[in-house]
């Protein structure tokens, strides 16, 4: 009974963690974006010398995820069922 119950609080364990680290993560994204122009800003940059900063890093970002998501749905496109 006590390793079940302890299987129990391993796997609770394990999933408050993973919620944890995947909170934290998608918050840095947006303390970043939120941060990330006051320090272009104090390095003295323009206005328009920070946006096209910050649209560099977002069409940075679609590329590097364009393939790798493409890759993950073609076999669901092509009407396969996931191993």
């Amino acid at each position: 009974m006590t390793r079940a119950i302890h299987e129990a609080l391993s796997a609770r364990a394990v999933l408050r963690r993973y919620y944890t680290v995947s909170l934290v993560y998608a918050l840095a994204g947006g303390f970043l974006a939120g941060v990330y122009p006051l320090f272009l800003k104090a390095r003295g940059l323009g206005q328009l010398e920070i946006n096209s900063v910050l649209q560099w890093r977002m069409a940075g970002t679609l590329a590097l995820l364009a393939a790798p998501c493409d890759f993950a749905l073609r076999p669901s496109r092509a009407g396969l069922e996931p191993p």
